[in-house]
């Protein structure tokens, strides 16, 4: 059962050996067993696969009262958690790249936090990265030389103006 906290911050010392987490919505201590961290992996795996308003996973969490670091000791805890989580991630890019592709969501919010969702991506801005680490972050210059037109007899020489 839930306790009322005395005071709403609480510090936590992080262990696995937790049993209880500080649940924000309700401001009360709560459970956390094995099995309830493998119910959390079904739901987290459901919502982010039938939700079309998940776009993120700190939505999930944070609507049950829990925090960054709770959350992530939580993960440290549950294999199922954690295993959920990274098809959730999938769930997750799928529909923030197809949404930005079909313009439902701007594509410059999505797209620098999108390495977040899916490895292709994180991939992809490392690759980048280190091309830009060895370019030393230059633009590199670029000489484009135009070469003169010849003169013919359909079109006559331009007269030079003298400026003074």
């Amino acid at each position: 059962m839930a306790t009322k906290a005395k005071n709403a911050i609480i510090k936590f010392k992080p262990s696995n050996e937790e049993t209880e987490y500080f649940d924000w919505s309700t401001q009360c201590l709560k459970p956390m067993s094995e099995n309830l961290l493998n119910r959390m992996a079904v739901e987290l795996y459901e919502w982010a696969e039938k939700d079309s308003k998940a776009l993120t996973l700190t939505q999930f969490y944070t609507k049950r009262g829990i925090d960054s670091s709770t959350w992530q000791g939580f993960l440290k805890r549950s294999k199922n958690l954690a295993m959920a989580q990274e098809m959730a991630k999938s769930f997750i890019a799928d529909r923030r790249e197809v949404g930005a592709i079909e313009n439902r969501y701007n594509a410059a919010t999505i797209m620098p936090y999108m390495s977040m969702y899916k490895q292709e991506y994180k991939d992809h801005a490392e690759w980048r990265a280190k091309l830009n680490k060895e370019n030393n972050g230059e633009a590199q210059n670029i000489r484009v030389v135009i070469e003169r037109f010849p003169e013919t007899n359909i079109v006559p020489p331009k007269a030079i103006e003298d400026k003074e």
